[in-house]
């Protein structure tokens, strides 16, 4: 799939879906797969996957996760989505090329 920060696996966009929602709405998060699309489940889709799937479809295969999810404290939920993104192959390049162009510049001015 295209995007910025590319994700190839449908499960890990589902959990990471998943993880937003709950980090966002914790016990309050819908129970139902209405709830979640009234929620704005579509905007939690990573965006290169958002037309693979409607979002019934989307919110029905974050359902499952809701309960294991809003159980557990947001920094442990935070972390396995950090997690998620390590394994990206893009995941800190941006920040080398802030560093370079920031060097850059200070080098520049002074």
């Amino acid at each position: 799939m295209l995007g910025n920060f590319p994700i190839l696996d449908v499960n890990e966009v589902v959990e990471l879906a998943a993880i937003s929602m709950a980090v966002t709405f914790g016990e309050t998060m819908g129970s139902t797969a209405e709830e979640l699309v009234e929620a704005g489940v579509i905007d939690r889709i990573v965006p290169s996957w958002r037309e693979v799937k409607n979002p019934e479809q989307w919110a029905a295969l974050i359902l499952p996760h809701r309960n294991s999810l809003i159980e557990r404290e947001p920094e442990d939920i935070q972390e396995r989505f950090l997690q998620i993104c390590y394994k990206s192959t893009y995941y800190g390049k941006i920040m080398f090329l802030i560093a370079i162009l920031m060097e850059f510049v200070v080098i520049s001015v002074v």
